[in-house]
């Protein structure tokens, strides 16, 4: 009975795995297929899949998020939160230089922000300033 429980246990992690993957696979597929109406079906595929633990998937919204690509808006904390997730996801498609990637890119996308808000910051007092002379 112990021996058929845990082969259940393994036979339904497995289904899980093949499921997740495959969601993952047919969606980015469907995205990079560029119609509109498979591009929506692609993008809510892969939200499945990353939610369920796809490093694939969860890469794949990253990256769109970051690049503002396939009907996503540019916005790098929705780039960040993906990425993040990629080195814990349970469902690894991935090669281990990718995984690394997204990991990278969590602290280049802290950097980049920085940056931004400082140059923002400098502009605006610029602004301020030259506003205070008329």
């Amino acid at each position: 009975r112990r021996r058929a429980e845990e082969e259940r246990a393994a036979a339904s992690q497995l289904l899980a795995y093949a499921y997740t993957s495959g969601m993952a696979r047919a969606g980015v597929s469907l995205v990079q297929r560029q119609a509109v109406r498979d591009a929506c079906f692609g993008i809510d595929l892969v939200s499945k899949a990353a939610s369920m633990g796809s490093d694939l998937a969860s890469y794949s919204l990253g990256q769109w998020h970051e690049e503002g690509s396939h009907g996503l808006p540019h916005d790098l904390a929705e780039a960040k939160f993906w990425y993040s997730t990629v080195p814990a996801c349970a469902t690894r498609h991935l090669d281990a230089s990718l995984v690394r990637r997204a990991a990278a890119r969590v602290g280049e996308i802290d950097t980049e922000a920085a940056a931004w808000a400082s140059a923002e910051a400098a502009a605006n007092a610029a602004i301020d300033e030259a506003l205070a002379g008329i």
